[in-house]
């Protein structure tokens, strides 16, 4: 990028092209007429050619003469130099700031300005261009900020319009421009009309005479076919535009090349650069623009602050033959400032700056600016003596040096020195550095010559000690420091380090040591003389000894012969005593190993014993020993034997025994056989497993691969498996002449699936459940698994129907259930204020009494009390003359009297009231009790609420309100069923009671199932959960539970398992409508079982040995913490087969006692576990001690006799209850529904 000299563009750049040449397509050439073929004469533009236009030339400031150019001298005078007389000057406008490639030039012949106005042929309205004279020419305005009438001025006026200024319409303002060159008469001019078709902006193309490559400057943007001039690159299919401007301004010159980039001119005109469709310049007679350029390779030394001339003849000198008359300057330097005196340029530095700097200028002739520009170097010196580096005063170096110096001329030992010459050479010298500020003056020395040294030699040996001398400097040996003609009296190896003054060092190494000696002792062989060694250099192995009898084996350091002299690698640094060993004659012990592992030959000297050999192996075989003949009758023995000769050993072999195991799988238990290698094994007898039929024995635990006695043979333990298919069994009903139900098939251990309840021909019997006897004496259990062929009977009941009591304002009577076609009984007489008991009806209007003595009950019925109001003598009503406001009430229903009739109760209050130290108000509903502070009470509200409040309760007078809620329930779950009054109760202070109160309610239990059990609830706030009270306490229809704090309570049936404080509800995936889905889901709440990974359980799989041993000590360890855990670790023989998971269990189980290993020790972890194993663990677990119990099972003859007693005692205690069909079933294996069943009773019956 240029650096231009002012700061800004101070001209604009105008092209008024004297001639061009314009191809017309056939090969001829001709002249035309085009604006700049007749340009104003001395007008200034600026062209982008390599050459000057015919009638142009160059603007650089040439002297003319006035008789040969007089009339242009009539406009120029000598207002840009001259005499006046015989010459005048141009404009000097090289200085001025332009583009690389393009120069000012003016016009040397053209049109005479006019000063009158007039049509401008020449240019087109809005057009710039810059002039040298003292008058402005007709048709054009001065850019000086003026403003005009655009009446006056329209073609003008609707090129620019209110740009610039005046925005009124009938007047418009022009920018105001700097003169190009202060103190001078150039001026900038707009075109105010024109000769040309222009329709306000839109000059189209021109006026059709422009020259090609012409910059055509206006004050605003216009609408033409012309391109900006803008940097931007064309097509090289501009081929004569091509051939004009090169790539001068930019472009690869193949496809494509640079227009001028002028639109960065201070004064923002708008460039075009017009196309093809312009005339071709014509050249001058002037040629062409200099072929080379100005400079110098000389760099111009000035100092800080100061000036230094440069002449253009110096620069020009090297321009010769180039056609080049001037220099101009391009840009500015960065540091200094340089002004153009016409005849050179003077530099002026910084008065802060010291260091390089440089300026760029441009060689030019009458026909323009030469292609690319020079740079002129400076170097701007500090005003201070040289400053010499690289070497120091009184310095002495053992190598070259390069002397350098910031500036001045040097001379080195009086001759003449060049800034930043090496010198090598040794001796002595002094630089003189000499500037125009002073002298610096620096003394060096150069030494190359290294130390030398007397008495040893590098890579030395000496057996004595050396001397040792050196020539000068200071001497280091090993480190230490070193006086020469010291001798060195120390064996070793060393290193001498001698370094002069300049650091030249002399470096040698030797070693001093006496010499070692090597002695040879023959042990009986023939002698051998010692020899004189080098210490660290190795012996020379001397002519080997010769000893009858005996094989040279050579030479050791020691006695033992253990340790190998090698003379080729052993350095010697001691004297060393060798020792020659020997070795006596060998035999070779040889190995038959009769068709076991190869074992190798041994080599055994005579008279020795050999070493037993790794015992081989085979196959199938044992190892028995080695034999000296292949008989084997004669065993070899190898520690007592010595080896004469050579000899062949033979091994002998006996077969090898494989235990076959066999895996039941919940049958009979099958003994093991063993069987010798290859063999066959016998079938045995088929084992026999209740409910199931044997289908054969497998080698593999997934029963997939059948085992064939006839041609299998045994080559290792192998462990069979039997297999078995489970029995199917047909359930039928025996409806007793009801609906028929139909039979089911169900296989052995599976669950019945309960049928369609059958329905009775018998009006007012219903349906009372299966019964696996006639007699009906036993309920048939659906959870229990089908184990043979079972008849059930339906047993039929009359239906039970409910009767209720309306009292119409009475007090309450409980309701009744009776049988269907049963009599009522009669109920206690309600009582009612002021009334007197009418006896009951069947209508609400009293209209059809009922009669308990006669009637049956056939259906669900509702009896409404009647009443007669009660009249007291004198007209008022008697209230009764019972002590507690109740009143009188006939025992058989019959009227009232007035007074106390018979059967009236004065200590009770329909049922309401309070004993010992309280005061009451009662009603049906509520009662209402104060108790003296810390006092015991007692309080009732009828018959289904009573509530002990003992001493000390509270310690303020208590105030106690109960009343029976009739509103609907919430927050009860589907397990819940409400079987009493709900009760809710309020008191007068806050907190809980300092003793607990005794709360006793009452229930249905006819409405009780047998799968159910009752546990009082509480609620503390509506639509919230209900809560068990534990601890609660049956007797008769009422249960009692102590209470701390009052809220709202009920008597619940829930079923069996859920009476107990509930857990987190766990639940699996295959475990619904099972007979022990409840069990297997309160065991695994309990953490007592656990389910498998994809969230199911598998009731009917079977149990391992290993997780029943897991589950049952996880159920019953609170009865085993005491054990010592450190002596828990049984040792069984198959501990490998036993998971990690089971090992902690297994081993408590194990140290309690309650698991052994069988006859072989193995725990047999994986095995399942059958029902007679179980219920030994579980008796066993539980300490049952009851040595009398006796079973009663079906099968019992068949339960082993090792089982027999547990299964007895867990009958007895009702942990085990056998099968449907009353069989223990010992050998069938365990399932997991069962293992839980069995672990939850146990549970029950420990603890409890």
């Amino acid at each position: 990028m240029i650096h231009y000299v002012c700061r800004a563009w101070k001209i604009a750049l105008v092209f008024v092209l004297a001639f061009t040449i314009s191809s017309l397509g056939n090969g001829t050439t001709h002249f035309a007429h085009a604006a700049a073929n007749q340009p104003y004469l001395g007008e200034i533009q600026l062209f982008p050619y390599n050459y000057a236009p015919e009638g142009w030339t160059f603007a650089a400031g040439q002297t003319l003469s006035i008789a040969s150019n007089s009339t242009l001298y009539s406009l120029l005078g000598t207002w840009y130099g001259g005499d006046g007389k015989d010459n005048f000057s141009l404009p000097n406008l090289t200085s001025l700031p332009v583009p690389d490639g393009m120069g000012y030039f003016i016009s040397t012949g053209g049109l005479f300005p006019s000063r009158e106005e007039g049509m401008v042929s020449n240019a087109l309205a809005g057009e710039v261009r810059m002039f040298p004279y003292a008058f402005v020419p007709g048709g054009w305005l001065k850019l000086d900020g003026s403003t005009h009438n655009s009446l006056d001025h329209p073609r003008l006026y609707d090129a620019i319009g209110s740009m610039f200024g005046s925005s009124d319409g009938n007047t418009f303002t022009l920018p105001s421009v700097e003169v190009p060159i202060p103190d001078t008469r150039l001026f900038y001019a707009v075109a105010a009309t024109t000769s040309a078709e222009q329709n306000g902006n839109d000059i189209g193309n021109g006026t059709g005479n422009e020259l090609m490559g012409e910059s055509i400057p206006f004050l605003v943007p216009m609408q033409t076919t012309w391109l900006p001039g803008d940097g931007r690159l064309v097509s090289t299919n501009n081929q004569a535009l091509f051939t004009l401007l090169g790539v001068k301004f930019g472009g690869n010159g193949t496809v494509q090349f640079g227009l001028p980039n002028l639109s960065n001119n201070p004064y923002t005109f708008r460039y075009y650069i017009v196309l093809e469709a312009g005339i071709y310049p014509r050249t001058g007679n002037g040629g062409g623009v200099p072929g080379g350029l100005a400079g110098t390779s000389t760099i111009y030394t000035v100092p800080s602050g100061q000036s230094v001339q440069i002449y253009s003849s110096d620069l020009l000198g090297n321009a010769s033959g180039s056609g080049a008359s001037g220099v101009s300057l391009r840009t500015q330097p960065q540091h200094g400032m340089v002004s153009d005196r016409g005849n050179g340029f003077t530099y002026t530095a910084a008065s802060n700056y010291s260091g390089d700097d440089s300026f760029t200028v441009r060689t030019y002739n009458n026909n323009g600016f030469a292609s690319g520009y020079s740079t002129i170097r400076i170097k701007v010196e500090a005003p201070l003596p040289p400053v010499v580096s690289g070497v120091s005063e009184g310095g002495i170096y053992n190598g070259t040096v390069t002397p350098g110096f910031t500036n001045g001329k040097a001379t080195l030992n009086g001759s003449e020195y060049l800034n930043g010459t090496p010198i090598g050479s040794e001796g002595s010298y002094t630089l003189v550095v000499t500037n125009n500020y002073g002298t610096t003056t620096v003394s060096f020395t150069i030494d190359l010559t290294p130390p030398t040294v007397d008495g040893v030699r590098n890579g030395g040996r000496y057996t004595v000690p050396p001397t040792i001398t050196f020539s000068d400097g200071n001497a280091k040996l090993n480190g230490e420091a070193f006086i020469s003609g010291s001798q060195v009296s120390q064996e070793g190896s060393y290193t001498l380090i001698v370094t002069d003054e300049a650091n030249n060092s002399s470096t040698l190494t030797f070693s001093y040591y006496a010499p070692r000696q090597l002695l040879f002792d023959s042990g009986g062989g023939t002698s051998i003389d010692p020899q004189e060694v080098y210490y660290g250099d190795q012996g020379i192995e001397p002519n080997t000894p010769t000893r009858i009898g005996y094989t040279f084996a050579g030479w050791y350091t020691d006695k033992a012969l253990t340790q190998r002299f090698d003379f080729a690698n052993t350095a010697v640094t001691a004297d060393t005593q060798l020792f020659a060993g020997w070795n006596i004659e060998q035999y070779t012990v040889s190995f038959n190993s009769d068709g076991g592992t190869v074992v190798a030959d041994i080599p055994v000297e005579y008279g020795m014993t050999v070493t037993a050999p790794t015992e081989p192996t085979r196959t199938g075989y044992t190892f028995t020993g080695w034999y000296v003949d292949a008989a084997h009758t004669q065993l070899f023995h190898f520690t007592t034997t010595p080896i004469t000769a050579n000899m062949q050993l033979y091994a002998g072999w006996s077969t090898n025994q494989y235990t076959v195991t066999f895996e039941s799988n919940g049958g009979t238990m099958v003994s093991e056989q063993l069987i010798d290698y290859g063999n066959p094994v016998l079938e045995p007898q088929p084992p026999g497993r209740t409910g199931y039929t044997f289908t054969g024995w497998y080698s593999d635990a997934a029963l997939q691969q059948p085992f064939n006695f006839t041609t299998s043979s045994i080559y290792e333990d192998v462990q069979l498996y039997a297999g078995w298919e489970r029995n199917q069994y047909t359930v039928s009903f025996d409806t007793t002449g009801g609906s028929p139900i139909s039979d089911q098939s169900i296989r052995y251990g599976d669950e019945l699936i309960l049928p369609i309840e059958p329905t009775s021909n018998t009006e007012g019997q219903v349906f009372a459940g299966w019964f696996s006897d006639s007699q009906f004496t036993v309920p048939f259990d659906f959870s229990q698994p089908i184990q043979s062929n079972v008849t059930l009977y339906a047993k039929w009941a009359a239906r039970v129907q409910q009767i209720t009591f309306e009292t119409d304002g009475g007090s309450v009577i409980a309701p009744q259930s009776a049988a269907y076609g049963d009599h009522l009984s009669r109920p206690a007489d309600p009582e009612r204020t002021g009334y007197t008991f009418a006896g009951w009806y069947t209508d609400a209007t009293h209209t059809q009494p009922f009669d308990f003595a006669t009637a049956t009950v056939n259906a669900d019925i509702t009896l409404y009390a009647g009443w007669k109001p009660v009249t007291a003598p004198g007209g008022g009503s008697n209230s009764g003359n019972n002590g507690n406001g109740g009143t009188g009430s006939s025992g058989n229903g019959g009227s009232s009297e007035s007074g106390g009739g018979s059967g009236s109760n004065s200590n009770s209050n329909s049922g309401l009231g309070t004993e010992n130290n309280a005061s009451n108000s009662t009603s049906d509903t509520q009662v209402n009790v104060s108790i003296a502070a810390g006092q015991a009470a007692e309080i009732k509200l009828g018959t289904g609420m009573q509530l002990q409040v003992p001493a000390g309760a509270a310690n303020q007078q208590l105030e106690i309100k109960a009343i029976v809620v009739n509103t609907p329930l919430s927050g009860l779950n589907g397990n819940m069923r409400v079987v009493s009054q709900v009760y809710e109760f309020t008191k007068n202070m806050q907190g809980n009671f300092g003793a607990p109160v005794k709360l006793t309610l009452s229930f249905d239990p006819t409405s009780l199932s047998s799968n159910e059990k009752l546990a009082v609830f509480y609620q503390n706030q509506p639509n919230t959960p209900w809560i068990m009270v534990e601890g609660g306490v049956i007797k008769g229809n009422t249960i009692s539970v102590d209470v701390n704090h009052f809220t709202r309570f009920a008597v619940m049936a829930v079923p069996a398992a859920d009476a107990s404080p509930i857990p987190a509800k766990v639940d699996f995936s295959d475990i619904s409508g099972h007979w022990a889905a409840s069990t297997i889901r309160q065991a695994a709440e309990l953490g007592i079982v656990k389910g498998y990974a994809d969230g199911t359980f598998h009731p009917g799989a079977s149990v391992t040995r290993a997780e029943f041993t897991a589950m049952l000590v996880r159920k019953l360890k609170p009865a085993a913490e005491h054990v010592d855990m450190d002596a828990a670790s049984p040792v069984f023989s198959d501990m490998a087969q036993i998971g990690a998971w089971a090992r902690e269990d297994i081993a408590l189980a194990s140290a309690l006692g309650w698991i052994q290993g069988d006859m072989r020790g193995n725990f047999r972890a994986n095995a399942s576990i059958t029902r007679a194993e179980m219920a030994v663990m579980v008796s066993r677990a539980m300490a049952i001690t009851d040595a009398d119990a006796e079973a009663s099972f079906t099968d019992v003859a068949t339960i082993p006799a090792w089982a027999i007693q547990a299964a007895a005692q867990l009958q007895q205690s009702g942990i085990m209850k056998g099968r449907v069909n009353g069989a223990f079933d010992s050998s069938a294996p365990l399932t997991r529904a069962e293992a839980t069943q069995v672990l939850m009773r146990a549970g029950e019956a420990k603890f409890n």
